[in-house]
């Protein structure tokens, strides 16, 4: 019964929990970091957060997505009206995006090459389901984590 009301207050906080979501579909235009930073940090009286990261925690270049144009000059304003604003991406410790698509969900924490995606206030993707198998964590060098 717990699965059950954990969805229906999944939806009712406005996270659709069989979703997908297509990276670059669904999110318009790749921007920078900078041009990100700028808007999300605002001018100090509007911010939407105080410290945009750069990098993930493998040192790889984070990356960002907008369905707004970044060089306008009422951009936080579109960001705070659109129902589909950003998205933020780590590629995990391969650095390798496993694709476009992403169902929303959890993948098993020790699959440290697998995607974490947040996108408008939600992680799409995250790690934080016990890993199934025994063996090793995966190597840096594979390409994806097939429980992606």
């Amino acid at each position: 019964m717990s699965w059950v009301t954990d969805q229906i207050s999944a939806g009712a906080a406005g996270q659709n929990v069989a979703k997908q979501l297509n990276w670059t579909g669904d999110l318009g235009n790749s921007v920078s970091f900078a041009q990100l930073s700028t808007i999300l940090e605002g001018n100090g009286d509007q911010f939407y957060l105080q410290k945009l990261p750069e990098n993930d925690g493998w040192g790889h270049p984070l990356e960002f997505r907008a369905v707004f144009d970044p060089a306008t000059a009422s951009t936080f304003s579109n960001l705070i009206r659109s129902s589909r604003a950003i998205g933020i991406r780590s590629t995990g410790r391969s650095g390798l995006a496993d694709g476009n698509v992403y169902t929303n969900g959890i993948f098993p924490s020790a699959t440290y090459n697998c995607d974490i995606v947040w996108s408008d206030g939600y992680f799409v993707r995250i790690p934080g389901g016990v890993n199934a198998s025994s063996s090793s964590a995966p190597s840096k060098k594979s390409q994806k984590a097939p429980d992606c």
